[in-house]
């Protein structure tokens, strides 16, 4: 069984950081570094997205422009396509279940 299929994310990197700051050779490094890179990135236990992401009040976070585009009643597809631009800017990627009832009540209104 590959070793890394049973290291947390944590012990993981800090396995491969040992390997990179080892004296030995290129070639052994290489070889070493290869099969954990693989079994690394096929493992669950590697999460590669962030938590579920949310916010306290989602208006609060438009710009005076956004907010007057909104009240302007522009059509559904402008406006999901300016508020997805708006949480993106943030940073936001994955968004809590209350997040999304903020989104979809504020297209809504």
């Amino acid at each position: 069984m590959p070793v890394a299929r049973y290291c947390k994310n944590e012990k993981m990197g800090s396995v491969l950081e040992a390997i990179d700051d080892s004296n030995l050779p290129p070639q052994q490094k290489e070889f070493l570094l290869k099969p954990l890179d693989g079994t690394a990135m096929a493992s669950s236990n590697f999460k590669l997205s962030k938590g579920q992401q949310g916010v306290s009040h989602l208006p609060n976070y438009l710009t005076e422009s956004d907010s007057s585009k909104f009240r302007q009643h522009i059509l559904l597809m402008d406006a999901m396509a300016l508020l997805i631009r708006r949480m993106k800017q943030m940073g936001l990627v994955s968004l809590k279940e209350t997040c999304k009832k903020q989104a979809l009540a504020l297209l809504l209104h």
